[in-house]
């Protein structure tokens, strides 16, 4: 009924004949197979990342990262990994429920999960980087920068970058902001070091 499922068919068919391999289908019906059902309509809002270009240079400035805290099989920077579902080699869904500390963390979260990110820092005395945009209306500003425009204690360094062009690299969501469209507003690396604070 759909062209390109049937492509998919055809291309499965030949490579099963030309390698000798013999498929079996079994049709199980919707009510019996609920679970795989409702994985399969999952979408990711917020499936979208950093090129890779942009992770080396950060990587080669602060790095090098052990582990990657908000990623997916498709675009995580390192062999190890979180993800928000679970993935093909992911050490973690969820990643707030692993402790970040003795390891140097790479940051990119979903804008409405970067204030949790910080206290997650903060409260494991972890270190790592950041990736957000300069958004100074947003809930997480004033847990980056003070009133008087200072560096919070647990962030060692800012880098600011004004032209963000080729920086996001879309995912599955072609309606995110980021990605798809040329986003204008700056971006920051914020390098985060909460090993010897001793209160937020």
């Amino acid at each position: 009924m759909k062209g390109n499922l049937q492509d998919i068919a055809i291309s499965i068919f030949s490579i099963c004949l030309q390698k000798g391999i013999s498929i079996n289908i079994q049709w199980i019906p919707r009510g019996e197979n609920s679970k795989a059902d409702y994985i399969s309509k999952i979408i990711d809002y917020e499936d979208w990342g950093v090129s890779e270009f942009f992770y080396t240079f950060i990587n080669d400035l602060w790095g090098p990262y052990t582990v990657d805290r908000f990623a997916s099989s498709r675009n995580a920077k390192l062999e190890r990994f979180n993800s928000l579902f679970w993935n093909v080699n992911t050490e973690a869904v969820d990643c707030f429920t692993q402790n970040w500390s003795d390891e140097n963390n790479w940051i990119v979260p979903p804008i409405y999960l970067v204030l949790r990110a910080i206290k997650h820092v903060i409260a494991c005395k972890a270190k790592g980087t950041l990736i957000v945009p300069k958004w100074i209306s947003a809930t997480y500003w004033p847990f980056i920068f003070n009133k008087n425009m200072n560096y919070r204690d647990y962030i060692s360094d800012v880098i600011e970058f004004e032209n963000t062009s080729g920086i996001f690299v879309s995912g599955s969501n072609r309606k995110s902001i980021f990605g798809t469209e040329p986003f204008i507003a700056p971006l920051l690396a914020v390098k985060l070091d909460a090993t010897r604070i001793t209160r937020p």
